[in-house]
C-alpha cells in the first residue's frame, strides 16, 4: 500500500491516467476481481463437501499427484490459477511443498512476453522450473512438509 502511494504520488499525470487509470483499472479491475471473488467462493464451497487436506494428510502419492497438477497449472501464462493453490495454502487445505512447486514454475503475465519472443525459450524456462519445483518440493514432501 505504501508503495502504491509513492508510486502514485511521483508518477506523472500521463501514466496515472493512460496506465493506471485506462488500462489497468478500466480494463482489468473487474475481471480480477470476479476472478478472485469466484475463486474464494470455490474454494469455500470446496472445502465445506471435501476435506481436502484430510485426504492429502499421509498419502504420500496423493501427494506426488497434486505435485505434479501443482507444477502442470503452473505452466499456464496468467497467475490467476495461481491464486486457487495460494488460497488453499492459506486455508490450510494444501501443504506448503505442493503450493511452494506450483509458486516456482508460475510466472503470470510475465510469461506471455517470453511466449510472443520464443516458444522455444518459454518451454525450457518452464522445463526448467519444473525439474527445480519437483525435485525441491518433492523432497519437501518426503521431509513431511
Amino acid at each position: 500500500g505504501i508503495l502504491g502511494l509513492i508510486l502514485v504520488l511521483r508518477a506523472d499525470e500521463h501514466f496515472l491516467e493512460a496506465h493506471l487509470w485506462k488500462h489497468v483499472i478500466k480494463k482489468h479491475f473487474v475481471s480480477i476481481f470476479m476472478w478472485t471473488l469466484l475463486t474464494i467462493y470455490a474454494i469455500n464451497i470446496l472445502n465445506a463437501y471435501i476435506d481436502i487436506a484430510a485426504w492429502l494428510s499421509h498419502d504420500t502419492a496423493k501427494l506426488i499427484f497434486m505435485l505434479f497438477f501443482a507444477i502442470l497449472i503452473g505452466w499456464i501464462p496468467q497467475s490467476g490459477p495461481h491464486f486457487a493453490f495460494a488460497q488453499l495454502f492459506f486455508v490450510g487445505s494444501l501443504p506448503f511443498s505442493v503450493f511452494f512447486a506450483n509458486a516456482i514454475v508460475q510466472d503470470g503475465h510475465t510469461s506471455l512476453l517470453l511466449i510472443a519472443e520464443s516458444r522455444k525459450q518459454f518451454v525450457w524456462l518452464k522445463l526448467i522450473k519444473s525439474v527445480i519445483a519437483l525435485v525441491l518440493c518433492g523432497s519437501l514432501i518426503l521431509l513431511g512438509y
